[in-house]
Formats: C-alpha cells, structure tokens, sequence
C-alpha cells in the first residue's frame, strides 16, 4: 500500500522547470526534516490511540502534500509541498511495520516486513521511470497529481478500516483505558520537546548540506550549526529526561547495552548504504562512455537485492529464531563487496558485475531486518511503537549525514586532487567549476585533458567508499560484541503467545 505514492519523479529535478536550480538543495532538505521529526510523533501516537488514526492521518498528509506539489508555481511551494510529503511518509511506513507487529510473532516480523520492503522497492524502480515518461508526455505537475489520487484512496480504505468490524472490537476491549480526548492530547503533548527535537534535527542537517556545496566548512555559520548542535542535543535529552508529560523518545533505550549497539550499526550501515546509493551511478558514468546504458540499472540493481536480502533474511530468522550471527555475516559481506568496489575491483558499469551490486543489495536488506529484530528483542511490547520510531530518526538522520557528509567529502578530494595535478591558478579554479557542474562538458574537453579530470573523480570517490569501508569495519566490531545476544540467542517460538514475548 505504501509504495505507488513514493515520488514518482525526483523534486528536485523540478527546481530547473521553476528557474531556481541554485535553490533545488532545500527541496530534499525539507522533506528530510519534517520525515525524521515527525517519527516520534507517530510512535507517541500509536502507543496512546493505535496504528488505525495516526495511519489516516499520516496518508491524508501524504495525499495533501503531493496535491501542493502539483499545484506548486514556485520553489518554496513546492518545498511545502514535499514538507506536507515527508510529513506522511515517515508515518505510513513507520505505522506499516508497527501494525504487524501487532499482528505477527517478532520471530515471523522480517518476513512479512518483507512484503513492504518487496512493494516498496517494485514502486523505487517502475515510479521513476513512469513519473518520467508521464512528466514527458504531459507536464512535471501531473504525477504529482496521480500520486495524490492514489494517496486519497489509500486514506479512504484506512477510513474503511476504522469502521470494520475487527477494529471496532479493539476499540471495545480498550474502554477500560480512559478516553483521551484531542485536548488531552494536546494537554499531555510535550511541546517544548517537539520544537527541541525539531531544532536538533534542523540545524545539523541544514549545517551538513550547506558545507561545502553552498558555504566553506570556516564560514561562520557553519562554525555555528557546528556549536549550537551538541547544545541542542543536551538540552533536549536534559527536557526529556526531567520533563513531566509523556515523552517524545524512549531514552530509556540508552540503559540498554543491547540497544546501543544496535542503533550504533544501524546509524554506521546507513550512513554506508546511502553514501553508496548517491554516488555509485555517478561513479559508473565517470567509468564508463555516455552510450553505456546499464548506468541505469545499477539503482535497480541495488533495490533488487534489497528485496531479495529482505525476504531471504526474514525466512532464515522465522526458521532458525536468531539473528545475531546471520547480522554478523551480512555486515561482512557488505564490507567485503565495498572494499572491492573502493579498490577498483568491482566495475559497476559492466554488466558484469552486476551479481555483485544485487549481493550488495542482499546483505543491506537482510541488515536492517536483523537490526529491527534486535531493537524489539530488547524493547517490551508496550514500547515498541517509541522504539522504532526511534529507529526510524535513526535510520533518518545518519541517511542524510551519509549523503551530505560522503558528498562534501567527495567534492573537497576532487578540488584537492585537481589542484595538485593542475596546480593552483585561475585556469584551474574555472577547471574546477565547470567539472562540477556538469559531466557532459568534462566530455567536451580535449582527451588528455578530460583523463586527467575523469581520474581525480575516480579516485575521490574511491576515498569516499573507503570511508564507508572504515564504518563497516567499526559496525561489524558492534554486531560481533552485541551484548545480551551472543549467537544462538532464540526469539520466542511463533505458536507462543503474544504475552510470552514480554515475559522473555
């Protein structure tokens, strides 16, 4: 249900059509804010008032954000309306996977997550090209519009199922919890731990996307994102630890040895994944001549594999009932397949690795499953609507430092690598610019020109996926002294019930 209204097509690519190309950055920066700070939210939601609610809430601002999309005449409307967008996003996904575990055993719970991840990466690789040809044979504003009217439907089929009768049973047998009131809510909602969440989340983010692709890392206002960051953190983990209303985060994760280390792999191995999905296309065009069109497969490439690790890792743990050393085994593999493809082992571009790029995609899908069994195994029943909103900011907030932080770090290598082939001179800095710009005029170069320029991407992408190398290597040092679940550690036996998974 989740995936037909993903973005069809790429906003900010839009930024172009709207003559504001400068500005396209704030398009994906504001809908990663408001997914990541409206996760907790949704979690709070859920453990007072169930999935059903905040799951119609969540698509309704799903389909209302894509409508302002279509509707947009500007960049800004168009950044509220991917604001609006990540708004119900995070919540319709969040909300999907703490439905089953309402629904399913924690032993069966990657399995059928897997189900969303399989629909969710069927809409990654047909929604581009179909919002592409769409938007061709049209206008860019008419998927956004398609997208909507699937949304709408979606919010009608959740109204539905609010007055089916199995929900209308579990609104009964919950009359014993006091009622609680839209003012109650708002009453007992931590406000001020809201707009701290939203400050924490913002500044470091809009701090990490500005360096060094709008501002130098010595600009005074990066030097103040950097300062006001860790101030904004302590401030608010002192208000949720000490504040009387209902909390926004489950900070009481952090006494938990076993929780720590797996949000610590889960925020090191998205950092990896992201940092390879923005820059392994870019990295096969610079390897590869203009005509080579499997460029265009490799995200496929990648989704696949994501699918098929997702599916194939949920068996193993519903069969076996432990995850610690198949986790284990994944963040190896991926390690391995990133050390090749950091040392020019690996060609992404040639059609022949692409067994490689899908075994990628295995081992990051089965990861994440692995991870969010963990997180539960540790997290009573009550609170793992909190929990894994938790791990969703998580998964949030190091995606987008992955992706701001790899490219500020690709882009400084590259300036740094040319002006030590090239030297330091005017010639060189407007050398620079234009590479940066565009791929198509390094190709416009002469030959040995555009070998030298095309080598220095090569290597400081390398450098890039070393890093991520090094950030493997640390997760699987994590995953290796997981405490609490050494290997063989056994999830509760799918006859069970329920209440046996609180008393293990």
């Amino acid at each position: 249900m989740t995936s037909p209204f993903r973005a069809l097509i790429r906003l900010s690519e839009k930024a172009s059509d709207l003559s504001e190309l400068g500005n396209a950055a704030w398009i994906p920066l504001a809908g990663s804010i408001s997914d990541a700070t409206c996760q907790p939210i949704y979690g709070y939601l859920a453990k007072l008032k169930g999935t059903l609610r905040p799951m119609v809430l969540a698509s309704a601002l799903l389909s209302l954000g894509l409508l302002t999309c279509f509707a947009s005449q500007s960049l800004w409307q168009l950044a509220l309306g991917r604001v609006l967008f990540g708004m119900g996003s995070s919540g319709v996904l969040l909300l999907a996977i703490v439905m089953l575990t309402d629904l399913v055993p924690l032993a069966n719970l990657p399995l059928w997550r897997s189900v969303v991840v399989v629909v969710q990466s069927l809409g990654f690789m047909s929604g581009g090209p179909l919002g592409s040809l769409l938007a061709s044979e049209t206008s860019w504003h008419i998927p956004f519009l398609v997208e909507s009217l699937l949304a709408s439907l979606a919010t009608l089929i959740l109204l539905l199922a609010m007055r089916s009768p199995v929900a209308l049973d579990q609104v009964e047998s919950q009359t014993s919890e006091p009622p609680t009131t839209p003012v109650t809510l708002v009453h007992n909602f931590d406000i001020l731990g809201g707009i701290l969440l939203l400050l924490t989340v913002l500044v470091p983010l809009v701090g990490l996307n500005l360096w060094g692709n709008v501002l130098p890392g010595t600009h005074p206002a990066e030097i103040t994102f950097l300062c006001l960051t860790p101030m904004l953190l302590g401030l608010f983990t002192y208000h949720e630890l000490y504040n009387n209303k209902s909390t926004l985060l489950p900070l009481h994760l952090f006494k938990n040895l076993q929780s720590v280390a797996i949000l610590a792999c889960t925020g090191l191995t998205i950092f990896a994944r992201n940092q390879l999905d923005i820059h392994i296309t870019f990295y096969a065009e610079v390897r590869s001549q203009p005509d080579n069109i499997f460029t265009n497969w490799i995200l496929t490439c990648q989704f696949l594999g994501v699918s098929l690790g997702s599916v194939f890792s949920g068996w193993l743990i519903a069969k076996f009932r432990h995850f610690t050393w198949l986790l284990f085994a994944s963040i190896i593999s991926a390690f391995v397949l990133y050390l090749l493809m950091a040392t020019g082992i690996i060609h992404p571009e040639n059609a022949r690795f692409a067994p490689a790029l899908i075994s990628n995609g295995v081992a990051l899908g089965a990861i994440q499953n692995c991870l969010i069994v963990g997180l539960f195994v540790s997290t009573a029943m009550e609170d793992r609507s909190m929990s894994y909103a938790f791990f969703e900011l998580t998964v949030s907030v190091f995606a987008d430092i992955g992706i701001a932080v790899s490219s500020a770090l690709q882009r400084q290598w590259f300036i740094g690598g040319m002006q030590e082939t090239f030297g330091h001179s005017p010639e060189t800095a407007e050398l620079i610019s234009k590479s940066l710009q565009s791929l198509d005029a390094v190709r416009k170069l002469p030959e040995e020109i555009r070998s030298r320029v095309l080598e220095r991407f090569i290597i400081a992408l390398r450098k890039v996926f070393g890093v991520s190398c090094g950030l493997l290597a640390l997760a699987t040092l994590v995953a290796v002294l997981l405490p609490n679940a050494p290997f063989g550690t056994w999830l509760p036996h799918p006859s069970h019930l329920r209440e046996s998974e609180d008393e293990d």
